[in-house]
């Protein structure tokens, strides 16, 4: 039996494009424009950092909170590597305050927000006081808020990063701020990586879906097409002033992407950079303590003495005030 052998013939170039029209579609699937519409991607960037901060604040809070709860429920002793101690004394109430400040920080963007800004220091501090004015009285609130605790710990799901804890609650609130900034950082990091093409992730199409800008080769394909299109026509050909058009708005769209993926790169760093500085303040030495002298300040009061819960004052003195006070003599008499 003889065999037929059947040359396939080649594909013939593509046709050189007629009308603005079909140029201008060509272009805008080339730009990925039917993906990214009505969307600022500087601005999205940074709504999606100020989101994963708040999710990996509320985690690390949560795992914080739970650890505490199941060591109470168990009758576990205290883990000397733990945030245990600031509740060990209040229950539940005190084991809800780490829940209240995570609800106060990690939402709608409260604290990332500002540590975009600068301020979050400042921010740090207003929720600390917003998260004990809401519980307990204030005494009991301060004696909580500035109680002494373990000198360091593991973050549980959290390792190798080491956060050191010198004051209770105030100190166990940095250290979980701190946390967050180390992961929010880190994901920021990725995703430049992943923009500069430095994984393999970064060809993934994923990530170009949600910002097209970062991939031109589209347009650098019909850029060459459109040349290869212009080289082959004839003199005269009305065809030519389209492709020269073409190849005029393809070299500005890979201008343009060029200028967007710059932009990107730069707002990418811009995060990172806000959340160093955030933790340059938060790690710096005498910090912590900064912060805790400035709650007292603002609080306006001293912390209750030890065997003072309710805060109302000297044990010792009488309800009435008929009793002679410390170092008086009992034999004195009354003044008439």
């Amino acid at each position: 039996m003889n065999r037929v052998w059947v040359k396939k013939r080649e594909s013939p170039p593509a046709a050189a494009p007629t009308a603005e029209q079909t140029v201008r579609r060509q272009l805008s699937w080339a730009a990925g424009a039917e993906s990214f519409q009505n969307r600022d991607p500087l601005y999205h960037i940074t709504e999606s950092f100020q989101q994963t901060f708040d999710a990996i604040g509320r985690r690390h809070g949560a795992q914080l909170a739970d650890t505490a709860a199941s060591e109470e429920e168990t009758g576990e002793a205290p883990d000397p590597t733990s945030a245990r101690p600031f509740f060990e004394d209040s229950g539940r109430e005190g084991g809800a305050l780490l829940s209240r400040f995570s609800e106060t920080a990690f939402q709608r963007g409260t604290l990332s927000a500002a540590v975009l800004r600068g301020t979050g220091q400042m921010m740090l501090f207003s929720c600390l006081k917003k998260t004990v004015g809401q519980s307990q009285p204030d005494k009991w609130q301060q004696r909580k808020l500035f109680q002494t605790a373990s000198p360091e710990r593991n973050v549980p799901g959290h390792s190798p990063d080491r956060v050191l804890f010198n004051r209770g609650f105030t100190d166990s609130a940095v250290g979980l701020v701190v946390d967050t900034l180390r992961d929010a950082r880190r994901v920021v990091d990725e995703m430049t990586d992943l923009v500069r093409g430095g994984s393999e992730m970064g060809k993934s199409g994923t990530l170009l879906k949600m910002y097209p800008f970062l991939d031109d080769s589209r347009e650098r394909e019909l850029l060459n097409q459109y040349r290869r299109q212009l080289k082959g026509l004839g003199p005269g050909d009305p065809t030519a002033s389209v492709l020269h058009n073409a190849i005029v708005r393809a070299e500005a769209l890979i201008a343009k992407k060029a200028q967007m993926k710059l932009a990107f790169i730069n707002k990418l760093r811009f995060l990172s950079d806000r959340a160093t500085e955030a933790l340059a303040e938060l790690e710096a030495p005498g910090a912590a303590e900064a912060l805790y002298g400035a709650l007292r300040e603002a609080e306006g009061a001293e912390t209750p003495e030890e065997g003072d819960e309710d805060g109302k004052g000297d044990a010792d003195a009488s309800p009435g005030g008929d009793n002679p006070g410390e170092g008086a003599d009992p034999g004195a008499e009354k003044p008439q």
